[in-house]
C-alpha cells in the first residue's frame, strides 16, 4: 500500500514483524523490527503505521502484491548500485584550479552527509552519488566568475528545496571557487544518469551557439536618429538608422539651434548608463565645442581687420588734412609777402622830391 507516494512492506519473523518503508521509486526510506510476535499481523500493521503518522482508515491507502513490490525494490537497488559514488575523473583540471572532479565530488558528498546528519535525517535520506557538471567541464564555456556546479543524487524523506537551502546556508567552496550544489531526488527528478544526459545536451547546444554570440559581441553597433521634435519624433524633420556620428551631426546642425540636449538621455537609465551612448554624447559635445571656438576666432579676426582698416583710414585722412593745411599756410604766407611789397614802393623817395 502507499500513502503520500510511499510504500510499506511487512513480513513475520521469529522475533515478531520485519517492516520497511520505500519511496515512490522503491528506494528504502526506513525499516525495523516490531518485537511483538504475539499480536496479529493486522494489529502490527496498525501499530507501525500509527507510529509513522499514517491512519489505516485513510482512503489513499491501496494494496499491492508483496512479490511485485520486492521485484521493484530489487530493480531500484540494482540501478543505484550501478552508479559509483564519484566519477573516475581523477586527473587535475585547470578549470578546477588543479583539483580533480573526483576529489570535489567526494568532498561534496561528505559535506552533504554532514548536513543530513545535522538536520536529524540520517535515517530518512540516502546519498547515491555526486558529479561535477556544467560550464567548468567544457573549455571556453566558463569564466573566472563561474561556479563549480555539482549535482547530488539522493533518495529519502527530504524535499529538494529544503536540502538545497541547507547546503547553501553557509556557502561552500573548493580551491577558492564557489560550489553550487544541486540536490536531485530520485523520486521527484529521476536518476543521476538521466540528469547528466540532459545537462550534456544543454552544454552541446551552448557550445554550438557560443562562437556566434562572441562574434556578435565583439563589435557592438550604434545607430543614430535626428528629429526636429524629440518628444514627438514623427512630427517635422526626422532621420533614422544613421550609421555614423558625423552624418548625424551634419543633419543635426541643419535642424537644431546648435545646442546639445541631454534630457532624453538623462531620463532613460538604459541610455544614460550605456557606454556607447556616453561616448557619442562626448564626441558630439567636443565637436560642438571645437566648432564654437573656430567661429569665435573667425569673428575676432574680422573685428581686428575691421579695426585695422579704420585706423588706416583715420591715419590717411589726418595725413591728407595736414598736407592741405601746410599748403594753405604757405599760400597765405606768400600772399602776405606780395601785399607787403607795394607798400614798400610807395614809401620810397623819388629824385627831386623835397623832404620835410
Amino acid at each position: 500500500m502507499n500513502e503520500e507516494d510511499r510504500y510499506f512492506a511487512i513480513q513475520t519473523t521469529s522475533e515478531g514483524y520485519d517492516y520497511a518503508f520505500y519511496d515512490n521509486s522503491f528506494n528504502l526510506i526506513d525499516g525495523g523490527v516490531l518485537d511483538k510476535p504475539d499480536i496479529s499481523t493486522r494489529e502490527a500493521i496498525e501499530e507501525i503505521l500509527s507510529g509513522a503518522g499514517i491512519s489505516t482508515l485513510s482512503e489513499n491507502l491501496t494494496f499491492m502484491d508483496y512479490g511485485d513490490l520486492l521485484d521493484k525494490v530489487y530493480s531500484a537497488e540494482q540501478q543505484i548500485e550501478a552508479i559509483p559514488p564519484v566519477s573516475d575523473r581523477t586527473e587535475p583540471e585547470v578549470s578546477l584550479q588543479g583539483k580533480s572532479m573526483a576529489d570535489i565530488e567526494e568532498t561534496v558528498l561528505s559535506y552533504a552527509q554532514a548536513q543530513i546528519d545535522e538536520m536529524g535525517l540520517h535515517d530518512d535520506a540516502q546519498l547515491h552519488g555526486a558529479r561535477v557538471y556544467g560550464s567548468r567541464t567544457r573549455e571556453g564555456l566558463y569564466s573566472e566568475q563561474s561556479d563549480i556546479d555539482v549535482v547530488i543524487s539522493y533518495s529519502g524523506d527530504i524535499r529538494e528545496d529544503d536540502f538545497f537551502n541547507s547546503l547553501h546556508e553557509e556557502g561552500f567552496s573548493s580551491a577558492g571557487i564557489p560550489v553550487d550544489i544541486n540536490p536531485i531526488s530520485t523520486e521527484k527528478t529521476g536518476s543521476l544518469e538521466d540528469y547528466l544526459e540532459t545537462a550534456e545536451k544543454y552544454l552541446d547546444e551552448k557550445s554550438a551557439l557560443e562562437p556566434k554570440q562572441i562574434e556578435a559581441e565583439k563589435e557592438p553597433e550604434m545607430k543614430f536618429f535626428v528629429a526636429d521634435n524629440m518628444e514627438h519624433p514623427v512630427v517635422g524633420g526626422y532621420h533614422e538608422n544613421i550609421g555614423s556620428l558625423q552624418e548625424a551631426t551634419t543633419l543635426y546642425e541643419q535642424m537644431s539651434d546648435g545646442t546639445v540636449n541631454h534630457d532624453v538621455i538623462e531620463d532613460n537609465p538604459h541610455l544614460k548608463e550605456n557606454p556607447l551612448v556616453q561616448k557619442a554624447v562626448s564626441e558630439l559635445e567636443e565637436y560642438k565645442s571645437s566648432q564654437s571656438t573656430e567661429q569665435t576666432k573667425g569673428e575676432e579676426t574680422i573685428e581686428i581687420k575691421s579695426q585695422e582698416k579704420s585706423v588706416q583710414k583715420e591715419l590717411g585722412n589726418d595725413r591728407k588734412e595736414s598736407v592741405v593745411q601746410a599748403f594753405r599756410d604757405r599760400q597765405a604766407k606768400l600772399k602776405a609777402q606780395e601785399i607787403e611789397k607795394p607798400k614798400q614802393k610807395t614809401q620810397t623817395h623819388k629824385k627831386g622830391d623835397h623832404e620835410l
